[in-house]
């Protein structure tokens, strides 16, 4: 009987072990999250910025630099995809909040439902997990 009770107590001390041991996993891998989401979003605006910055250059600016950035620029957005991120930034998509937040709403006659009419900034996810809804401008049906 002694035996048994001492056995039990071992198998309850292990399974409290255990589950501290769990908690600060759970802890650690926050952190990481946390980490992770941040770091992706600083990546995200560095390359929107520079996308941005392009654009306003034209075709014609910046010559060999120009191409150096926008190869630099392709194999940014690559990079965050083949890590598992997903970039939110399509327009003529139906608003949807879980993916968007609407900086501006524009009045449109034909609109039947609320559409993403512009995006300012993308959003992004994780895995499926949402870090950051898109920035958008949404067109929504007139008086």
């Amino acid at each position: 009987m002694a035996g048994s009770l001492d056995a039990l107590l071992l198998a309850r001390s292990l399974v409290q072990s255990v589950a501290g041991e769990r908690r600060e996993v759970e802890r650690e891998l926050e952190m990481f999250r946390s980490t992770l989401d941040k770091t992706a979003l600083a990546l995200v605006d560095t390359l929107e910025l520079l996308e941005g910055f392009l654009d306003a250059m034209g075709d014609g600016g910046c010559g060999d630099l120009g191409e150096a950035l926008r190869i630099s620029l392709r194999v940014g957005w690559e990079q965050l995809e083949a890590m598992g991120f997903e970039l939110d930034g399509e327009a003529d998509v139906v608003f949807d909040p879980g993916r968007h937040r609407i900086i501006k709403e524009e009045s449109e006659s034909v609109a039947k439902e609320k559409r993403v009419s512009q995006i300012l900034n993308r959003g992004i996810r994780y895995h499926g997990r949402q870090i950051r809804p898109a920035n958008v401008v949404v067109s929504v049906r007139g008086e």
